[in-house]
């Protein structure tokens, strides 16, 4: 062999010995080496999963990990509890060549959350996937152990703050149960005991687009009309040809149908579907739409974040469904719509000393922009009234503009009045709607009327005391209002003016914050 070849054969033979490693210490909040962590590494520049030797830490936390030159996200996953109480670490953008030393790594702080599940038939449930979503952050959290085991049991470390457990059914297979999910905020070790699955009935649908061609990633929420909760359905988003299915309990459900916003049309809703029963949705056509987009801000300039938006339709005061109807941190907002003229409300976030702004009768026609400035105001009053037949329009009053839901003290009149009966009726947000001979300020999605029917006193000024707790007309008799702390209520009278063209009228409309 030639003195160059071998040169060439040796100089080979030194590239591909050459090893590159990462080393360090992994160690718990209190600073302590934790044994048998796992260490995983995916390639950055291909995605795939790295070839590590030697990846797990020793006795003391200490590792000298083999791997190849690359940029990677690597993962430190503890043992699972009891061994070790503390959350994965991922670190992102981690460049390999030669020896990396990557110090001491500290695992962020974790609790051991534990429990068993169970069918409804309370057999353990074996194989079942946990999720966990951080709701400080609102990231999924990366489990050692997520799933239960033949008893059913199960043990993960979850962050110390508010947190959704959620299980996932999709992984067991039949017979089908229904998904679930727990919200949770925990401050040491604990177990939550039996958490017992529901049965689960397959709901199904497809979606297309006008033309017949499928919608893909259009995403299904589930609404409970009795709670108003969001259920939690994994699977819910359309495939290539727009078909999905997913699980959800018995229950009557409001189906919001979200696409993605590239695709230009608008969402749909289909209220009040009952599962099982109707659990096939059928084909979904969703209509072509537009870009409405803008900004919002209070008056001293600064942007409104989560801020909300409602779109009714100007003539039938029919309600658009919406998807990411909410302003972002910098107030800006962008929503496909249908075109036509519609009465657009912007509220401001629950408690915020701000009132809502109503844009009546805005023409769409193609891609516009609409920034609006909330006025000043949170607890007060908004929303116009046209005179009744005593010549004034009536306003309304309140002893509290922040009320206590639990102190339950809140008391509202409306001047201006004529000697008729009316009623002081109530909703969780705001409209301005052109009803009877003035405007409707409360939206009329979940309107309540407030008991009892009253006269207006001799000077034309009606009273009430409200009563969250049974102060509502239902269908038998009063029950609760629809309040909740921390958010803000609307409030207007009704009262009948036979004098006015339409035999009624209203008054303006009043905000309340609540509180606990």
């Amino acid at each position: 062999m030639s003195p160059l070849l071998l040169l060439s054969v040796a100089c080979l033979s030194a590239s591909t010995a050459r090893a590159d490693l990462i080393t360090g210490q992994v160690v718990d909040e209190h600073g302590i080496g934790v044994a048998g962590v796992d260490i995983d590494a995916k390639d950055l520049v291909d995605g795939d999963d790295a070839n590590l030797s030697n990846d797990t830490t020793d006795a003391n936390g200490f590792f000298s990990t083999t791997i190849d030159l690359g940029l990677y996200r690597i993962t430190f996953k503890p043992p699972a509890p009891p061994v070790a109480s503390s959350l994965v670490l991922e670190l992102d953008n981690v460049s390999v060549v030669g020896t990396t030393i990557l110090g001491v790594l500290a695992l962020p702080e974790g609790v051991a959350l534990s429990g068993t599940v169970v069918d409804s038939f309370n057999a353990p449930v074996n194989g079942l996937d946990l999720d966990v979503r951080d709701l400080t952050t609102n990231d999924d959290v990366t489990l050692v152990g997520g799933f239960t085991n033949a008893f059913g049991n199960y043990s993960i470390v979850v962050p110390p703050s508010p947190i959704e457990l959620r299980f996932d059914t999709s992984s067991v297979g039949l017979p089908l149960f229904a998904p679930g999910r727990v919200l949770l905020d925990l401050a040491v070790d604990t177990n939550i005991g039996t958490f017992q699955l529901q049965p689960g009935f397959l709901v199904t649908a497809t979606v297309e687009r006008m033309n017949g061609s499928g919608l893909f990633n259009v995403d299904f929420d589930a609404i409970d009309v009795v709670t108003d909760e969001e259920l939690f359905t994994p699977g819910d988003n359309t495939d290539g040809s727009g078909f999905v299915d997913f699980i959800v309990p018995a229950g009557t459900y409001d189906f919001e149908v979200c696409p993605q916003f590239a695709d230009l049309v608008v969402a749909a809703t289909l209220d009040s579907v009952v599962v099982p029963g109707s659990g096939a949705l059928g084909l979904i056509v969703l209509q072509p739409g537009v870009v409405l987009s803008g900004h919002v801000e209070d008056t001293s300039g600064t942007p409104v974040e989560t801020a909300d938006l409602d779109l009714r339709d100007a003539t039938t005061l029919v309600g658009v469904s919406l998807c990411g109807d909410n302003t972002n941190a910098a107030g800006n907002y962008a929503i496909i719509v249908p075109t036509g003229t519609f009465n657009v409300t912007f509220s401001p976030p629950p408690g915020a000393p701000m009132s809502p702004v109503v844009v009546m009768g805005y023409a769409i026609s193609g891609n516009q922009i609409l920034n609006v400035t909330l006025p000043d105001g949170g607890g007060g009053n908004y929303c116009q009234s046209n005179p009744f037949s005593t010549g004034q329009p009536s306003t309304m009053h309140s002893n509290l503009a922040t009320v206590s839901i639990a102190a339950n003290d809140l008391v509202l009149t409306a001047d201006n009045l004529p000697s008729q009966p009316g009623q002081f009726i109530a909703s969780s947000a705001p409209s301005e709607l052109p009803f009877q001979n003035g405007f409707l300020c409360v939206n009329p999605t979940g309107l309540q009327r407030l008991l009892p029917i009253s006269l207006p006193d001799a000077g034309g000024v009606a009273t009430i005391a409200v009563d969250f707790v049974a102060g509502a007309q239902g269908l038998a008799g009063s029950i609760p209002m629809n309040v909740v702390a921390g958010t803000t209520h609307y409030f207007q009278r009704w009262n009948r003016d036979p004098g006015a063209g339409t035999g009624s009228n209203l008054s303006d409309g009043i905000a309340i914050d609540l509180v606990p």
